[in-house]
């Protein structure tokens, strides 16, 4: 089988960040993520609509998981990878995102990672356990957003 050959099917066509970086900018790290979000869409000329696919390094605890990133500005996602990869998370979603848009399975794809850290916003988190859970922003007892109606474990895993 000959190899998957990528060359003129993807390119990057916007950047974008949030206005500042550091540990104490008292804003949520899905606040950060929609205005990079936001400065990425203006700098390529395209609208939130044309966005059909998402990727980013990892989500909560300590990051935004993809579906509640996509209920913030609204976006309708066709593909989706959320990985575990931490900082090593930027060749493997760029590769990821290519495969997705040369193959057909999106058009445009949003690559965001944001990183919550104790020092930063996580001050404003309960310390039960030291980490972990509670450094989410929303949800039912492990964070589940309960717009879905899912709002424990086992009804995500059920779903699933």
């Amino acid at each position: 089988m000959p190899a998957f050959d990528l060359k003129n099917k993807a390119c990057i066509v916007g950047v974008g960040t949030s206005e500042k970086f550091g540990f104490a900018l008292d804003k949520s790290a899905i606040t950060l993520q929609t205005e990079s979000f936001k400065a990425a869409l203006e700098d390529a000329g395209l609208k939130r609509e044309d966005i059909d696919g998402f990727n980013t390094a990892h989500g909560g605890p300590t990051g935004v998981d993809y579906d509640e990133f996509a209920a913030l500005p609204g976006c309708h996602f066709r593909w989706v990878n959320q990985n575990w990869t931490h900082g090593r998370w930027t060749a493997s979603s760029v590769v990821h995102s290519a495969f997705a848009v040369g193959s057909g399975l999106a058009d445009y794809v949003a690559i965001t990672n944001t990183y919550t850290a104790r020092r930063g916003y996580a001050r404003y988190f309960p310390r039960e356990g030291g980490g972990g859970e509670s450094f989410r922003d929303s949800g039912g007892g492990h964070g589940e957003v309960a717009y879905h109606g899912l709002d424990t474990p086992v009804a995500g895993t059920a779903m699933a």
